[in-house]
């Protein structure tokens, strides 16, 4: 996760609404000297599910229980992202840079596999100010899985 938008204003965000969040960051980028191995997923569901693992053990430690359900979440390359981490989870139920064909594509492949996903079309606009528009539809979307 960088300072940059959308990550930790997106992180926040859900956050505040609610729900306990993770936002790992990619190889390679952040602190590291490393080369980023872009799209990389093998390394992404690693670090990602790593950061799962430890936030779940620091919040055992404090006694703050959390639900077994895991949600997730991408942007850019946070979508092929998201699909393989969910690919990789035990109990896996599943903008104008990204055609919405293949955000149709993936969310179909996320059902196929029993998951439940829709397909946010915030219309005609910039990379990161679809990330921002798409927000609360994602945080509603999970409010409705929670139910």
């Amino acid at each position: 996760m960088t300072d940059e938008p959308p990550d930790r204003p997106t992180a926040f965000a859900i956050a505040a609404a609610g729900y306990a969040v993770t936002a790992p960051d990619y190889l390679g980028l952040g602190q590291s000297e490393d080369l980023h191995p872009y799209n990389h997923l093998p390394s992404t569901v690693s670090a990602s599910l790593d950061a799962l693992r430890a936030s779940r053990e620091v919040l055992r430690a404090q006694r703050i229980g959390l639900e077994r359900e895991v949600m997730v979440t991408g942007h850019s390359q946070g979508a092929a992202a998201t699909l393989a981490v969910g690919r990789a989870l035990p109990a896996a139920h599943g903008d104008d840079e990204v055609p919405m064909a293949n955000a149709q594509h993936c969310r179909n492949v996320i059902r196929e596999h029993g998951g439940r996903a829709e397909v946010v079309d915030v219309g005609d606009v910039d990379h990161q100010t679809s990330a921002r528009l798409a927000l609360p539809e994602v945080i509603a979307q999970f409010d409705e899985q929670r139910r």
